[in-house]
């Protein structure tokens, strides 16, 4: 079951006083946690348990084709369980995209030079970063709220974030804001409820 939560700001839209969306800058990022794991050790070679590849499956669905496209490359964890959730992803919704390992994003890596580089690249190809608890909680603070905010993904969270305007003095990780949350322990009508 799967639960979306839409954001109600319009595109482009300010969320901070005295900030002016910035249309050349903008960058779709998805955040996904990997999905329910198996437990075992180590910890780097837990496999997907046979619910992790539903959830998965399940997300690739409900995610409209819409919004991932233009992603061309689904960046991950070393970890297996999050090797497993991006090749689940490929599989069913993006087949066409490359697959990537990003050393420095498992659990407990620190999630700042990530995040400084999110809010720096002018590149605004969509990126799918897949990864791991507390690291894509403390990012998604970081470019959300400054570092303010706590989030929690629960396995197979999907979140959709949109960068409207780079990091500037007043903004160390620029200005984001959230598109949609996809939580697969609430419920699918829910989901399906609440597209446009």
């Amino acid at each position: 079951m799967l639960l979306v939560a839409r954001a109600c700001k319009a595109p482009g839209a300010a969320l901070y006083s005295g900030v002016s969306p910035n249309t050349s800058q903008f960058m779709l990022l998805f955040l996904l946690r990997h999905a329910e794991a198996l437990d075992s050790q180590p910890d780097a070679r837990r496999m997907l348990s046979e619910n992790g590849h539903a959830q998965i499956a399940q997300i690739a669905r409900v995610i409209p084709s819409k919004d991932f496209s233009g992603i061309t490359q689904i960046e991950h964890s070393p970890y297996l369980r999050a090797v497993e959730t991006a090749g689940i992803l490929k599989k069913h919704a993006l087949p066409n995209a490359t697959l990537r390992v990003l050393p420095d994003i498992t659990p407990n890596d620190n999630p700042l030079p990530l995040a400084r580089e999110l809010a720096s690249t002018a590149a605004q190809t969509p990126r799918l970063i897949v990864g791991h608890n507390p690291h894509i909680a403390h990012l998604a603070s970081l470019l959300l709220s400054n570092g303010h905010g706590e989030y929690f993904f629960q396995p197979a969270t999907c979140m959709a974030l949109e960068r409207y305007s780079p990091a500037d003095p007043s903004a160390t990780f620029g200005y984001w804001r959230l598109i949609w949350h996809i939580n697969p322990d609430l419920g699918e009508r829910a989901c399906a409820a609440a597209r446009p």
